[in-house]
C-alpha cells in the first residue's frame, strides 16, 4: 500500500528505530503524511547545501538549519553547537492522513484545511507552525510510549467511525440525495 511508510513502520517494530535517514511531513493543507527517506549529510554553509547530485541533476533536500546559520546574513547570535545537517532524499510517497492514522502512525499537524478535522483528537494539532512548537511535540512523542499508544488508538477509532467503506458509502449517499 505504502512502502516507504511500511518499511518505517516494520523497521520501528523490530530494531526499535528506522535502519535508514527519515523525515515524516505533514504540510499545511494538503491532508497527507509526506514520508522522505535519503541520506543525510551535514554542511557548513548555507550555499554548500547539496541542491544538486555529483552529475549537477538537480535533487531534493530537507535541511535542518541552526539558528546560528543567521551569521551568514551579518546577524549576530549565540551558536547553539546544531549542525546544518541535509536529508537528500532518495526515495518519498504521499501518505493521506486517514491512511496513517489506520496504520497506526501518530500524527502532528498544523490546523489549517481539513487536517484538525480529519485527525479529530486522534494527532496533536496546533495552529501555530513554530518550529520549536513541532519538534517538542515530536520528541514528546518519542519519549512518551502511553501518549503514541493513546494517538494509536484513537487514530484507529478515528479511522472505522469516519472513514470506513460503509461510513464512506453512506455520506455519499447523503450528498446524492441532498441534490436537487
Amino acid at each position: 500500500m505504502h512502502p516507504l511508510l511500511d518499511t518505517l513502520l516494520a523497521d520501528s517494530a523490530r530494531a526499535g528505530s528506522p535502519e535508514r535517514p527519515f523525515a515524516l511531513l505533514a504540510r499545511e493543507g494538503t491532508g497527507t503524511l509526506e514520508v522522505l527517506l535519503g541520506d543525510v549529510v551535514d554542511v557548513a554553509l548555507l550555499a554548500d547545501i547539496p541542491l544538486v547530485d555529483a552529475s549537477g541533476a538537480p535533487q531534493q533536500v530537507l535541511a535542518l538549519v541552526p539558528f546560528r546559520q543567521v551569521r551568514e546574513r551579518g546577524y549576530e547570535c549565540n551558536d547553539d553547537g546544531e549542525p546544518l545537517r541535509c536529508l537528500i532524499v532518495r526515495e518519498r510517497e504521499e501518505v493521506p492522513l486517514a491512511e496513517a492514522m489506520a496504520l497506526g502512525v501518530p500524527v502532528v499537524a498544523l490546523d489549517a484545511g481539513a487536517q484538525a478535522w480529519t485527525l479529530c483528537g486522534a494527532g496533536l494539532v496546533w495552529d501555530s507552525a513554530e518550529p520549536a512548537l513541532i519538534s517538542a511535540s515530536i520528541e514528546r512523542l518519542r519519549a512518551d510510549p502511553a501518549l503514541r499508544s493513546e494517538l494509536r488508538e484513537r487514530g484507529f477509532a478515528r479511522v472505522a467511525n469516519e472513514f470506513s467503506p460503509q461510513r464512506l458509502e453512506q455520506r455519499l449517499a447523503d450528498a446524492i440525495e441532498a441534490l436537487p
